[in-house]
């Protein structure tokens, strides 16, 4: 699966360790910390999801079946929100 961010959907702002997401569409606000904020770094213009994985498994004590779970369902929500598409 490649990971994309919707440009044109969105405005983000880095404010310290923390990244506003405004979806310019419907005026509805994310912020990213943490795992979020990694997840976020990693998408990058397009990756795939088994390297967002891979950079976070090993960058964090996580078993690898929970942080696929985890990385999923951060994803589902972010694009429903707009700011990514998944393909």
């Amino acid at each position: 699966m490649i990971v994309s961010k919707a440009k044109a959907a969105f405005a983000e702002t880095r404010i310290d360790r923390e990244i506003v997401l405004m979806n310019i569409d419907t005026g509805s606000f994310f912020a990213l910390k943490a795992t979020g904020l990694a997840i976020w770094d990693l998408i990058g213009d397009a990756n795939d999801r088994a390297s967002i994985i891979a950079s976070l498994a090993a960058k964090y004590p996580v078993a690898p079946d929970q942080c696929e779970k985890e990385v999923d369902a951060f994803l589902i929500e972010i694009e429903k929100a707009g700011f990514v598409t998944l393909e």
